[in-house]
Order: C-alpha cells, then structure tokens, then sequence
C-alpha cells in the first residue's frame, strides 16, 4: 500500500490513537486499533507506518523533520510543576538569559491592536511562582520586556476532530463533516477531567521510580523508541544516571533500555498522564492555529464553547486557569472557520476573550533556539525536588 499524506487509513489510525489514554507500543497498537468496519492493522503495518511519519518531508519551502509526533502527554502537576503562560509585548531577547524551565516559545499576533505578542509558557515549582512573578516585575521595571498578561493553567486537554472523515484527500478541513455525536464523547470526558483537576505531585512513583521524571520528558513532544529515549537521557546525566535506577545489575544500555521500558510501563498504569498527544505536521498545511485567553459566565458555558469551537476546528486544546472560569483555548481552524469562532465568542455567555493568531516561520527560529526544559540539571531524583535555585541564569 503506498501511502499518502492525507491517506483516509492513515488518518483513521491517527485519529483513533490519539482517543488513547495509554501510550501503546506498535504491538499493543495491532492488538487495540481498528480501522473503520473493525478492520484489523497488522504490527507490521503499524511499524511501515510510523516508518514514514517519521520520515522528513518538504511542503513549499518549509523541511518538515518529522511529520508525527506521538507521546504520552504529562500531567505536570503530579511532578510538582505548574504551567505558567506569559504574553510580553516588545520583549528584547535577553529576557531569554534569565530563565529556565521554558516549555513553549511562540510569536502570535493580535490583530485587535496590531501588534506582535511573544508567548513563552513555563513549567514552574509551586514554591517559585511568587518569586518568579516578581522577577518578571523587575524586567518590566527594566524595560527589557512589557508584561501583557501573566496565568497558571492546568494541563491542557485534547480534543480531536475526527481526521479521517473531516479532512479530504488534498488535506482540506471541511468541518460540515464533523460528527457532534463524537465531540460530544470527548466533551463529557474532558468535564470528567475538569471535575478532577491535578493538584498532588505523586510522591509514591516519584520514589519508587525516578527514572519516569527523565522517561516521561524524553518522550515529551516527539515519537521516539526507548533504545532512543535511554541514549538522550544517558547523554544528558552521564554518570548520574544511574542514581535514577535502583537495583543495579549490570550497568549497561541493555539495562538502560529495559528500565526505561519498565518506566514508560509503570507511567501507563499511573495517574501521571491521561491523554496521549498526536500531532500531525501535514494537517496545519492549509490551517492555522489561534490561542485564545477566555473569560466564561460559569463552568457551563466553557464546555459549550470548547465544544463548538471543537465542531469548527481540526484539534483544539483547552487548559483551564488556577482562576475560576478562565482558560486559554488552543484551536487549529481555516480561513472559512475563523468567522464562526468569532461568532462563538461573541455569545453574552463569554465575559472576555482575546483571539491570537500564530506566526508559524516567526516562530521556528526560537523554538530551535530558546525552548529549554534541562530536567538533567533541574531534578533531584534523591529529595523528589526541583533545584529551584537554577530558576534564573543570571541576578536581576
């Protein structure tokens, strides 16, 4: 079978694992997927297929390394991180020397005041969040960046269009064809998840296994075999790594690799993660992404406009703030989409709501050059603990 990008199999296996709450192996994938009409995919097959999204490709002018990107998505909470977002209006580029703990770096641009906005999320420990605010008061004082908005938010959480029915064969999103029966089914699993938000770090896994902090952070982001994630994380920790295993037979890559299988087993079966996460380069090549910091009535009303965001759009990520009935909703739309998505914010429902629009090339350059998470220089497998005095790189 020669594959296409937009294959209507290969998005019907997209789609149906990333509605996953365990991260499979091309085996376990064999045994639990099917196609439309229950058909079975083979492990062979499956391996064919991760062989070519793996594979680079070329779409105009942009070299695409990896078209996919499968991973178990974290619940930073458990591990004791809280996720803060922060929009900066004319940042100057030094604001990057002075902290760690970047997990995001993106330039949006706000047409309602047409200007640029630089978006830089960070994964914080709770006991740093007052002190890192101040921090970034003393940059504003400065005048090295202008603070525009400053949130903590939960994980967020995915919800998925079905790809293979809403997306044709030349990659065009027609969302007429979404099916509301099956975003309904995502929206009562992700009240269930709002229900339950994670606040505890899960103290006991965390010891009985600190090799999941370097696992789960090597998997983060990119679909990458455990051969790959045990020489990333030996790479990184040297010698240290070893501090992470308990029970030590041989130290070699052999025992490397069998801990990080027993790691990514032992995550699967944990409260650490409940969603897996599918990015698929391809489906934003006729679409775009915009962020939205929302304002809601009540609870309610951001479940309905999450779901019919969600009819309009091929994926859309919804993270509830620490603030009572605040989010910031991510959504991967089209031009013909956008107006709806206006239309649903305008509802008296949604108190305030600001609609950010990516700037993909912009971007690129920095997520190459300032995304930097150095969970080997920051964890501390002994005391369960982030180094918080490695927060900032230089005094401010």
């Amino acid at each position: 079978m020669t594959l296409t990008l937009f294959d209507k199999k290969l998005l019907t296996f997209l789609y149906e694992l990333s509605q996953s709450n365990k991260y499979k192996s091309p085996r376990e994938i064999s045994k639990t997927i099917r196609l439309e009409n229950k058909e079975k995919i083979s492990e062979k097959t499956v391996n064919n297929w991760f062989d070519y999204l793996t594979q680079s490709y070329n779409h105009g002018d942009v070299h695409i390394f990896n078209k996919l990107a499968y991973f178990p998505l974290p619940l930073f909470e458990k591990l004791g991180l809280v996720r803060v977002s922060v929009f900066l209006k004319n940042p100057k580029l030094e604001f990057f020397n002075y902290f760690n703990f970047r997990d995001n770096v993106l330039w949006f641009y706000d047409a309602s005041k047409g200007e640029n906005i630089l978006f830089v999320s960070f994964l914080l420990p709770r006991e740093m969040l007052s002190e890192f605010k101040s921090k970034l008061k003393t940059l504003e004082n400065k005048n090295i960046i202008g603070i525009y908005d400053v949130q903590e938010y939960y994980t967020q959480y995915a919800i998925n269009s079905p790809w293979h029915l809403v997306v044709d064969r030349q990659g065009i999103f027609h969302p007429e064809r979404n099916s509301e029966q099956i975003i309904n089914k995502q929206i009562k699993t992700f009240e269930e998840y709002l229900g339950n938000l994670p606040n505890k770090t899960s103290i006991h896994l965390l010891h009985h296994s600190p090799l999941v902090v370097p696992t789960l952070f090597e998997y983060y982001k990119q679909h990458i075999t455990s051969v790959e994630a045990w020489k990333e994380i030996k790479s990184k920790l040297g010698d240290k790594v070893w501090s992470y295993i308990s029970k030590i037979g041989k130290k070699d890559d052999n025992t490397g690799i069998k801990r990080v299988q027993q790691a990514m087993n032992e995550i699967n079966n944990s409260d650490l993660f409940n969603q897996v996460k599918v990015n698929y380069a391809p489906l934003e090549f006729n679409n775009f992404w915009i962020y939205i910091p929302v304002k809601f009535r009540d609870k309610k009303a951001f479940l309905n406009c999450v779901k019919d965001i969600s009819l309009n759009s091929l994926s859309t990520y919804a993270s509830p703030s620490y603030k009572n009935n605040e989010a910031l909703i991510m959504a991967l739309i089209n031009h013909y989409t956008l107006q709806n998505i206006f239309d649903i914010l305008a509802r008296n429902e949604v108190i305030d709501s600001k609609v950010f629009f990516l700037l993909h090339g912009k971007s690129a350059d920095l997520i190459v050059k300032h995304l930097d998470f150095p969970y080997n220089e920051l964890y501390d497998p002994k005391n369960l603990k982030w180094e918080v005095k490695e927060l900032k790189r230089k005094g401010i």
